[in-house]
C-alpha cells in the first residue's frame, strides 16, 4: 500500500502531521515497521534528514522505542544520519546512552565501524550540555552502556561538559554517600572508569553530595537487628557445639589408648577433630568480633563514621562466621564416619561446598567488567586487575580456611 500512495503522489511523505510535525518515516522508524522505512527511503532518502517540530529524527525516534533494525537500516541507506542532533543537541546515541538501552550497541557499532573516522566523530560528540553519551550513561547508572562505551580506545574518557565535569566527576557525584553494596551499578562503574585511567575534571569539590547523616544512621539501624539475631544465633551454635564433640567421650572404664584418660574425646588423636575444634573456635571468634562490631554500629553516641566502619566488619565477620561453621560441620561429619560411610561423607563434604557458589559468584561479578578493558588498556592490564579482584575476593571470603588448611597441614607435619 505504501509504494502505491507514493506512485500516486509521491510528495505525501514528506508531510508532516499538523499537531507534532512527524512525518510518515517517523511513525514507521518508531513503530518497527522495517519494510515500510525502506520503502520510504527508497522514494526520498532526505526523509531521514527531516525532523519533527520537537526538533527530533527519525532515527531518535527509533531508539526511543528501541527499534535495533530499524535504526541500523537508517545508519546503513543514510550514514550520515548518525550526526543528526536533536532540539537538545542529542544524537541518536546519546539518546540511546541515557535510556541505558545496551542492546543498540553490538550491532549499531559494527555498522559505524565500516566507517572508522565517522565513529570516532559520533561516539565523542556532545550535547549542548556539553555532555558525551558517556557522561549520559554514567549519569544515568547504567553499567551495560558504560561496558560497551569502555570497549573501544576512540572514546574519550576525559573531555568534559559545561559544568566542566568529566565522566569520572559524575560517578563520583552520582554515588550515594555512605556505605554500599559492592556489586552496586554505581560502585562497578565508578571502579571501571578508574581502573581505565580516567581523570577528574577541574570543578569545585563542593558538588560532591555529602553524607546525610540522619538517613544513613536509619539504615544501619534497620539492619543491625536483623544481623543483630543472626549474630547472636551463630555466637550460641559454635558455643553449643564447643561441649558436644563428634564421637562423644571416654569413660573411666574404656580401656587406655595412648595415655588417652577417661572424660578426654574418643577421637582425641584425630586429626579432623583437631581441625573441627579449631574451625568452630574461629567461628565462635567471628560470630563474637560480628556482634562487638554490630554493638558500635548501633549506638547512636557513636561518631558516624566510626557506625559505617563497624558495620561493615560485623557483615564481613558474619560471613567468615557462617563458612566457618560450615567447615566445621563437615570436618565432624568425616571424623565420626571416616571410613566406615564414606559415601555419606563424600555426599556431607559436596554439601557443604555447595555453599561456596555465593563466593564464586559474588567473585565473578566483582571481576567480570574488567575484561571490558582488555581492549582499551591491553590484554595484560586488564587481566592484571581481573586476578587481582579475583584474588582478593576469594582471600576475603575464604581466609579462615587458609588457617585451617595451615593448621591442618602443620599438625600432620608436626604428627610425623
Amino acid at each position: 500500500m505504501t509504494k502505491n500512495l507514493l506512485k500516486w503522489n509521491n510528495h505525501l511523505s514528506k508531510q508532516g502531521e499538523q499537531t507534532n510535525g512527524s512525518t510518515p518515516l517517523h511513525l514507521a522508524a518508531s513503530c518497527g515497521f522495517l519494510e515500510t522505512v525502506k520503502c520510504l527511503l527508497d522514494a526520498e532518502e532526505s526523509l531521514a534528514y527531516q525532523c519533527d517540530d520537537k526538533g527530533s529524527f527519525p532515527i531518535h525516534e527509533a531508539v526511543k522505542e528501541k527499534q535495533v533494525s530499524v535504526v541500523c537500516t537508517l545508519l546503513k541507506i543514510c550514514p550520515d544520519c548518525a550526526q543528526l542532533r536533536d532540539a537538545e543537541g542529542k544524537t541518536f546515541l546519546h539518546v540511546a546512552a541515557k535510556q541505558g538501552y545496551a542492546k543498540l550497541f553490538p550491532p549499531v557499532l559494527q555498522v559505524l565501524l565500516q566507517e572508522k573516522q565517522m565513529f570516532a566523530a559520533i561516539m565523542n560528540m556532545q550535547d549542548d550540555d556539553g555532555n558525551t553519551g558517556l557522561h549520559l550513561a554514567v549519569e544515568a547508572g547504567i553499567l551495560e552502556t558504560v561496558c560497551f562505551l569502555l570497549w573501544d580506545k576512540e572514546v574519550m574518557l576525559n573531555l568534559s561538559n559545561n559544568e566542566r565535569e568529566t565522566a569520572l566527576d559524575l560517578s563520583q557525584r552520582m554515588r550515594t554517600p555512605g556505605v554500599l553494596f559492592g556489586l552496586g551499578r554505581r560502585v562497578s562503574i565508578h571502579k571501571l572508569l578508574v581502573h581505565a585511567d580516567a581523570q577528574y575534571g577541574v570543578h569545585s569539590k563542593t558538588r560532591i553530595p555529602e553524607l546525610n547523616e540522619e538517613k544513613e544512621e536509619k539504615r544501619i539501624s534497620d539492619s543491625t537487628q536483623t544481623i543483630g539475631v543472626v549474630s547472636a544465633l551463630l555466637v550460641t551454635i559454635s558455643f553449643a557445639v564447643a561441649f558436644t564433640i563428634p564421637g562423644g567421650y571416654r569413660t573411666d572404664d574404656d580401656p587406655k589408648v595412648d595415655n588417652i584418660k577417661g572424660g578426654m574425646p574418643v577421637l582425641v588423636t584425630s586429626h579432623s577433630l583437631q581441625a573441627f575444634i579449631i574451625a568452630n573456635n574461629l567461628a565462635l571468634l567471628c560470630s563474637a568480633m560480628a556482634t562487638i562490631s554490630l554493638m558500635y554500629a548501633g549506638v547512636t553516641t557513636v561518631d558516624i563514621s566510626m557506625r559505617m566502619k563497624a558495620f561493615v566488619m560485623s557483615i564481613f565477620f558474619l560471613n567468615s562466621s557462617a563458612r566457618t561453621l560450615a567447615a566445621a560441620f563437615a570436618l565432624g561429619m568425616y571424623a565420626t564416619l571416616v571410613p566406615a560411610a564414606g559415601a555419606a561423607v563424600t555426599l556431607t563434604v559436596i554439601g557443604t561446598t555447595i555453599t561456596l557458589l555465593d563466593v564464586a559468584w559474588f567473585t565473578y561479578m566483582t571481576s567480570k567488567d574488567q575484561l571490558v578493558l582488555r581492549k582499551r588498556m591491553g590484554v595484560g592490564v586488564a587481566l592484571k586487575w581481573f586476578a587481582l579482584l579475583v584474588l582478593r575476593g576469594v582471600l576475603a571470603c575464604l581466609w579462615p580456611y587458609v588457617i585451617i588448611g595451615g593448621f591442618l597441614a602443620y599438625i600432620t607435619l608436626w604428627s610425623k
